[in-house]
């Protein structure tokens, strides 16, 4: 089963508790996508989404608009949370850095740094524009999985500002 919502509120508490109303508690992974709005709160926030709804792995990022429920909210505190269960799936989380991918030129090493001894079928990507390069890691993805699948999108924060969540 899975479940997606879109809350507003002055606070993430607020738009929190309209978001994980139709949303699945132990799925396998959860994707938050949280307005500007809250960056001071993200650490509380992903701690009370790992609380009520305990999925197996929580993934995002920020952004200046938020999509879920039919709508976008633009430049709104807003919070999309949508639960999936994926049965068969192995999903793992890993962290790139700019430094990390320049420096990653075949497959071997892309397993050693992922802890993947074969490759994913499927990357499912978040980006942050002002400290990697999305052009490099896509090449780098495709090296270490050469039929694998890559989507996602690049997160966004503030109007004006150099300053991303993942």
């Amino acid at each position: 089963m899975n479940g997606s919502g879109l809350g507003t509120g002055e606070t993430w508490r607020e738009a929190l508790s309209i978001a994980t109303l139709g949303a699945k508690a132990g799925a396998d992974i959860a994707f938050v996508f949280a307005s500007y709005h809250y960056r001071h709160d993200y650490p509380s926030m992903l701690a009370a989404i790992r609380e009520e709804l305990g999925p197996g792995l929580i993934v995002g990022c920020s952004g200046q608009g938020v999509i879920g429920a039919g709508r976008e909210e633009e430049q709104l505190p807003a919070l999309a949370v949508m639960t999936l269960d994926l049965p068969g799936a192995e999903l793992h989380a890993l962290h790139l850095t700019q430094k990390e991918v320049q420096y990653l030129h075949d497959e071997g090493e892309w397993y050693a740094l992922s802890g993947r001894p074969y490759p994913a079928n499927a990357w499912l990507v978040f980006g942050d524009p002002f400290t990697l390069d999305p052009e490099a890691l896509i090449a780098g993805l495709h090296i270490a999985s050469p039929d694998g699948v890559v989507t996602g999108g690049m997160a966004s924060s503030i109007p004006g500002g150099q300053r991303t969540h993942l």
